[in-house]
């Protein structure tokens, strides 16, 4: 998959211009052109960065001649990484030479040459539109942001990928986009200044307003991006409601008395699992009564950090917010809660390695937990209010996670509650040594070699099962082996650059159905298959 190397400090590199036609004194030389991923026609100007993996090694960005070639004279031996950028287009780690696909680390050695390299860069995304008022006049120096949605395991939000504030005519344009779905806000909410009220008497007011034209995050229209597409249309008309007030206390969990704490709001989507953050006023009063204002109608998840007795504590709660001010909220905090886990493993056989534990809250705001193993078994800390997946790291070849029993029932299918963590009751992590294997080669439709390629295997349905998911590469004749599967249906899908869809979404896959194959696995089975792409990743 390719990394985004827009961010580089292009002021570290040694700043050589050297072209395909240098007259350089001969040495180690990297040589290769830069082309257009879409037409294959060269890209002139686009900028090729050689970087170090090793200390005592200098960087060196060249720019390709009106033919997309470059030429890297002069290159001292050692460990390096190559990448390329240019304007309008994402840029790209991903190297091919020949039908090979070049390491992201290789070497290069004395009076060594590499030659016949080709980059390959994608046009990036763009999106455009109009922002009005409710009465269609233009509405100018308005802030629109696009949120990108990810995923992660269980672990889903959304992260601001763009922004841009229309002109004079209403009109936005944000580019240097990557392929994804992304949620458009445009927003007009400005803090009154220091000397200025609001009027209270001031029923309605303009509020974020979602694509399309909905103050709600759970009601927004995601915008679906791809390679090189310009997407015009996405309009929004900015909303008037009502805003209120909320009033409450937060209650700790240690004593039952209110405290004051710091209070956050983040709204959910459809699915109230992912959110973005709301900017709100709030404050406690001498009671330890809160009071956040400005709230726009909707469905919110309610987040207060505090301490009590020198413990720090943490919680959350759904808020539904209507039209009307909302009082009397209560917003119970939790503490960490010490746990702590004990392996079995199936037939009795002896791990020859120590293994870790990894506890993921399902909540994007939750900290993920590390847990190594120590003499008497695996100790470790969970907030009390989070729901965790757990993983198990550095398991041994064909070792798989088969159950998590909490209380003697397994907590896979639906996660731990943090709450259920105790030491003196462990979790059981119960591991299996008979798992599958599946092995094969990669080949694109048009029965290229795809070395290099990443692999992956989505459990398919995948609700339920987030530990089964297992991911690889091929080698340079693109051949792969992924051990240690649990039995199960499972989707193979391999790519060069981004996989065919978003895997860790259950209800989008339909694109790794059609471009890879079902397959089976069975405990301790072993499958070699030809792994044939049906069509190329999305580009």
């Amino acid at each position: 998959m390719s990394r985004s190397f827009l961010t580089w400090g292009l002021a570290g590199l040694v700043a050589v211009r050297a072209l395909a036609q240098s007259t350089a004194a001969p040495g180690n030389s990297i040589e290769g052109t830069v082309v257009n991923d879409r037409t294959g026609l060269p890209l002139g100007r686009a900028h090729v960065a050689l970087r170090p993996a090793q200390a005592g090694l200098s960087a060196i960005g060249v720019d390709t001649d009106d033919k997309g070639a470059f030429a890297i004279r002069e290159v001292e031996p050692g460990r390096y990484s190559l990448s390329a950028l240019r304007d309008g287009y994402v840029a790209s780690s991903i190297c091919l030479m020949g039908v090979l696909r070049l390491p992201q680390i290789f070497a290069i050695g004395a009076k060594e040459s590499i030659a016949n390299l080709t980059f390959r860069l994608r046009p990036f995304a763009v999106m455009a539109g109009r922002i009005s008022f409710d009465d269609g006049e233009p509405a100018m120096n308005i802030r629109v942001e696009a949120y990108r949605e990810h995923r992660n395991h269980l672990r889903h939000g959304y992260v601001l990928a763009a922004s841009a504030t229309t002109n004079d005519r209403g009109e936005y344009r944000m580019f240097g986009l990557q392929p994804g779905s992304y949620i458009v806000a445009a927003t007009n909410e400005r803090p009154p200044a220091a000397d200025e009220r609001v009027r209270e008497t001031q029923a309605l007011r303009y509020a974020t307003t979602f694509y399309t034209n909905s103050t709600k995050l759970s009601e927004a229209v995601p915008v679906r991006l791809e390679y090189g597409q310009e997407i015009g249309g996405i309009d929004v008309f900015l909303a008037r409601v009502r805003k209120v007030r909320i009033h409450g206390h937060v209650i700790s969990g240690l004593t039952g008395e209110a405290i004051a704490a710091t209070i956050a709001m983040q709204r959910v989507d459809a699915h109230n699992v992912a959110s973005i953050a709301v900017t709100v006023p709030g404050a406690f009063d001498r009671d330890k009564r809160f009071e956040i204002r400005d709230v726009t109608p909707g469905a919110y998840v309610l987040w207060a950090e505090g301490s009590d007795g020198g413990m720090a504590l943490v919680g959350h709660a759904p808020l539904t917010v209507a039209e009307s001010d909302v009082d009397n909220v209560e917003l119970t905090i939790l503490g960490e809660r010490a746990g702590s886990a004990v392996l079995m493993v199936e037939g009795g056989v002896q791990l020859g390695e120590p293994v870790h534990l990894r506890l993921e809250p399902r909540n994007e705001r939750g900290k993920v937990v590390e847990a190594p193993a120590g003499a008497e078994g695996f100790h470790f800390s969970l907030m009390g209010d989070d729901r965790y997946d757990l993983f198990v790291t550095n398991l041994p070849n064909d070792f798989y996670l088969a159950a998590v029993r909490v209380n003697g029932v397994d907590a896979m299918p639906f996660g731990i509650e943090g709450i259920a963590a105790s030491a003196n009751r462990p979790f059981e992590v119960v591991l299996d040594p008979r798992g599958g294997r599946v092995s094969g080669r990669v080949l694109g439709s048009d029965d290229s070699l795809w070395s290099r390629a990443s692999v992956a295997l989505i459990p398919d349905p995948p609700r339920g099962r987030v530990q089964s998911y297992r991911e690889g590469s091929a080698d340079e004749n693109g051949l792969f082996v992924i051990r240690g599967v649990a039995p199960g249906k499972y989707i193979l899908v391999g790519w060069l650059d981004d996989p065919p869809c978003d895997y860790y979404d259950p209800d989008g896959l339909a694109g790794c159905r059609a471009a890879g194959m079902s397959i089976e696995v069975e405990q301790a089975g072993e499958q070699n298959v030809e792994l044939k792409m049906k069509a190329l990743p999305r580009r």
